[in-house]
């Protein structure tokens, strides 16, 4: 706190009654005043006034006796030297702060008067003393001069191509109807395109698959995909898609048979060996013959009897 033009801190709790600077114990000086100024030299005598008016006559004072001047005091012993300020950031209610801690609150410094000094607002008094007023906000500045025109800057790398859209773009609208152009020359066609030709005005041939028409009269042997004199009439067409294969078709029938060929000349060389034919079937038994007797060596006469057939 300040008093007689110090600043001054408590150095104990419980600081009650006690006249700043009259207690080491009690006090520290923060800030000492500052010596007095010396006396400035005597002005210079004014003009004499004007006479006032003369006032009614005053009843006599008694006269007091002039008191002898003062002797002037010693000075004062110095001061115990105060906490040391430790400046502790800002503010907070969580923190316990200590005498001689100082804090940054709203703008403005802060110093602690007593030790467990915990959830006290500084703005609020003890046990927290003003150490730095905040200073009052400046006057505006002017506007300053708008700065030159930069030069203009490199054009950027192009950007990757977008993502194709699904999503047809809106249908603009129908424009103008422009007014009707004066009426062409007829066009005639004639045919393939010749460098030996020469083309009028209207002429339309067919080159390379497109047609042109000639722009003007005199038109001999210039290229007609090359330009004036002659403009595209008709683009050739793209090449369409391949289309999918067509379905296989019936078998068509069965033609004539074909006349009989000549006969080859006769090979002498021996055709290949057939197949041995198959197994023919077992023919059917035959009737039982006569029974046979065995009769030794044939005579022509045996027992007078004759051999069986």
């Amino acid at each position: 706190m300040t008093y007689g033009g110090s600043t001054y801190v408590s150095l104990a709790a419980g600081n009650f009654n006690v006249t700043p600077g009259s207690n080491t114990s009690q006090w520290a000086v923060l800030v000492p005043a500052g010596v007095p100024g010396s006396a400035g030299s005597k002005g210079a005598t004014g003009a004499t006034g004007s006479a006032g008016p003369i006032g009614p006559t005053g009843v006599p004072g008694v006269a007091g006796l002039a008191g002898s001047p003062g002797a002037t005091g010693a000075i004062g012993p110095t001061g115990a030297t105060g906490a040391p300020v430790a400046f502790q950031g800002s503010w907070s209610n969580l923190a316990t702060y200590s005498t001689g801690d100082a804090v940054s609150f709203n703008g403005s410094s802060y110093i602690s008067l007593s030790s467990s000094n915990l959830g006290h607002n500084p703005a609020s008094g003890a046990p927290w003393g003003l150490l730095v007023q905040q200073g009052s906000t400046g006057a505006t500045g002017s506007t300053g001069v708008t700065g030159a025109i930069g030069a203009a800057g490199s054009t950027g790398n192009t950007g990757p191509a977008g993502a194709a859209s699904t999503v047809a773009g809106p249908v603009g609208p129908t424009g103008a109807t422009g007014a009707t152009g004066a009426t062409g020359a007829p066009i005639g066609f004639q045919g393939v395109w010749s460098n030996l030709t020469i083309y009028s005005i209207g002429d339309a041939v067919f080159f390379n698959g497109a047609s042109y028409i000639s722009l003007n009269s005199g038109n001999l042997n210039h290229i007609p995909a090359g330009g004036a004199p002659w403009a595209l009439l008709v683009q050739q067409g793209s090449t369409g898609a391949t289309g999918a294969t067509g379905a296989t078709g019936a078998i068509g029938a069965a033609g004539p048979t074909g006349s009989t060929g000549a006969t080859g000349a006769a090979s002498n060389l021996a055709g290949p060996v057939g197949s041995t034919g198959a197994t023919g079937a077992t023919g059917s038994t035959g009737a039982t013959g006569s029974p046979v007797t065995f009769q030794a060596t044939w005579s022509n006469r045996v027992g007078g009897r004759y051999y069986g057939s």
